[in-house]
């Protein structure tokens, strides 16, 4: 069963909104019988497209929100920062973390400047590609336990961190 649960939604969504096109189609076939179809057609098909976007927006949309938005991550790095401390984002965009977690984001894109700002910061939260885990592993190993989140097809990092006297440089 865990094999095929990736289906599971896609499936859901296509039989939900499949079923909304082919009553549309039995409608607008039974209809033509009765009205001339110049006449009938186009508003049928925008009631149906209406019905189309209405299913999307009320059960698509919802149903791919914990796929593809980091609340649970959100809110643990929200209890972590005070309001007015930055998440430092190391190579990546975090706006959508940002966003959820009602904090600003720093985007920092060399070890450099990076380890200065964790410095600066003495203690934070940084966030960080999976891929750069290894580049990163001699500088935060020490400062806090990495936790792992996905965000759509991205594997992400996270860490809490409270800085030690010295980094490796």
């Amino acid at each position: 069963i865990a094999l095929f649960f990736p289906l599971l939604l896609p499936g859901i969504v296509i039989a939900g909104g499949s079923a909304l096109l082919i009553a549309g189609s039995l409608i607008l076939g039974r209809l033509h019988r009765y009205v001339p179809m110049e006449k009938a057609w186009f508003g049928t098909f925008i009631v149906f497209l209406v019905l189309l976007q209405f299913y999307i927006g009320t059960a698509v949309f919802p149903a791919l929100n914990p796929v593809k938005t980091p609340e649970v991550t959100s809110r643990q790095i929200a209890q972590l920062l005070p309001e007015d401390q930055p998440i430092v984002y190391y190579g990546i965009n975090g706006e959508i973390i940002s966003l959820y977690a009602g904090r600003q984001g720093q985007r920092l894109d060399e070890i450099s400047v990076l380890m200065t700002a964790l410095e600066k910061a003495g203690k934070g939260v940084l966030v960080f590609s999976m891929n750069d885990l290894d580049l990163l592993k001699p500088y935060v190993k020490d400062i806090g336990k990495v936790e792992t989140f996905t965000l759509g097809r991205k594997n992400l990092a996270w860490v809490a961190f409270t800085m030690p006297g010295e980094c490796p440089k």
